[in-house]
C-alpha cells in the first residue's frame, strides 16, 4: 500500500531472526532499525561508527 501511495516505509524493533530484513524488504520496508543489526549507540559514537563503514565500504569497491 505504502508504494501505492508512494509513501516510505519503515520497520523499526528489528531484533533478532536473521531473516526479518529479508522479508521486510520483500513487503517493501524502506528501511530497518534495530537491534538485529547494533545495539543502541550514543550521539558521541556515531562520527567513529560511520568514519569505520565508510573505511570498510571504500575496501570492498
Amino acid at each position: 500500500m505504502t508504494m501505492l501511495m508512494q509513501l516510505s516505509a519503515d520497520a523499526l524493533g528489528a531484533f533478532a531472526q536473521p531473516d526479518q530484513p529479508d522479508w521486510l524488504r520483500a513487503e517493501a520496508s524502506n528501511e530497518v532499525q534495530g537491534f538485529l543489526f547494533s545495539a543502541a549507540r550514543s550521539a558521541a559514537e556515531i562520527p567513529k561508527l560511520l568514519a569505520d563503514f565508510g573505511q570498510r565500504a571504500s575496501r570492498a569497491a
